[in-house]
């Protein structure tokens, strides 16, 4: 059987379940740039640092794919608050968009 129904409510994104699932599916991979080959084990956590779109949804639903927790953060907030929000939480990976990648990698915490 084939999914009929639209994976999430806004009239502009117009993916399937069917194409949700292929879109997950690399996000939460063993292999490539998934979570799974970047360290992300079952009962860990995912920060998702970007902005409500459909980017988000995968991401989310990678993680969760993934095994993991999903640990949404404001991408809107000051480097600061970020890098102190990343020091005091479990995150084993952080997931941004585009925009957000110059905070995330400067808030970052380093070994």
């Amino acid at each position: 059987m084939r999914p009929t129904r639209t994976a999430t409510p806004p009239p502009w994104w117009t993916r399937r379940v069917g194409g949700l699932r292929r879109a997950v599916r690399p996000c939460a991979a063993c292999r490539g740039g998934g979570l799974r080959a970047r360290g992300v084990r079952p009962g860990g956590t995912v920060a998702l640092h970007m902005t409500d779109s459909p980017s988000f949804v995968v991401a989310c639903y990678g993680a969760l794919c993934a095994g993991a927790a999903v640990a949404p953060i404001n991408p809107a907030q000051p480097e600061a608050a970020l890098r102190q929000q990343l020091a005091d939480g479990t995150a084993k990976a952080v997931v941004t968009s585009p925009v957000g990648v110059a905070t995330a990698v400067a808030a970052a915490p380093r070994p």
